[in-house]
């Protein structure tokens, strides 16, 4: 049974969702599902205005997400800035 008093934060919800995408890339499974939450949880960390060091787990998932979002656009749209979803703190 699951404690409901524990609850996750932004930080947690976005390091399940990366892992949940890494695990995904390294099983060679579809990942769309896990794309999109991670962008999800990329996008609430940015309205949240919370930063952090960017580790190589970061690197693997932001640069699988931006490939796989790069493909489905249209090429008009391809210069995408995925890098304004991750900032690296100073």
């Amino acid at each position: 049974m699951r404690d409901e008093s524990v609850k996750e934060d932004a930080i947690d919800v976005y390091k399940r969702h990366r892992n949940d995408l890494i695990k995904a890339i390294y099983d060679n499974v579809y990942a769309d599902d896990e794309v999109g939450f991670y962008i999800q949880s990329c996008l609430n960390l940015e309205n949240h205005n919370i930063s952090f060091d960017v580790t190589k787990a970061d690197e693997i998932a932001f640069s699988y997400t931006a490939g796989m979002l790069n493909k489905a656009l249209p090429k008009k749209d391809k210069n995408l800035n995925m890098g304004r979803l991750i900032q690296q703190e100073s």
